[in-house]
């Protein structure tokens, strides 16, 4: 079981981890110890099937990312949910505020 404590973006690539047709790297933030760090991870498979078949979902959430359109809060015509939770996400990133802490102690208040 894969677990990856950090976003899949449209800029990552797969590459292959020298000398093995099973295991993939891939640059990432990684937020295991709270805060964002750049890091090198790895996932090795048990068979080149299933290496291949990460690959594939690796992309293809890839590509579904780039079919989001980008909107910035206030042109939202959704006055709701979503523009709060943008709006939210555009101050943490200035903040760099701990996810895990936003959603444990502000309980999704928007």
């Amino acid at each position: 079981k894969v677990c990856a404590n950090h976003w899949i973006t449209t800029t990552m690539s797969l590459k292959p981890l020298s000398g093995s047709d099973r295991a993939w790297m891939w640059l990432a933030n990684d937020f295991s110890d709270g805060d964002a760090k750049l890091e090198q991870l790895a996932a090795k498979f048990k068979t080149p099937e299933q290496a291949e078949e990460f690959k594939l979902k690796f992309e293809e959430f890839q590509m579904l990312l780039l079919d989001i359109p980008l909107q910035t809060p206030h042109k939202l015509v959704d006055n709701g949910r979503s523009a709060k939770l943008i709006q939210k996400a555009e101050e943490m990133k200035s903040g760099l505020k701990d996810l895990k802490t936003f959603l444990i102690e502000d309980k999704m208040k928007v």
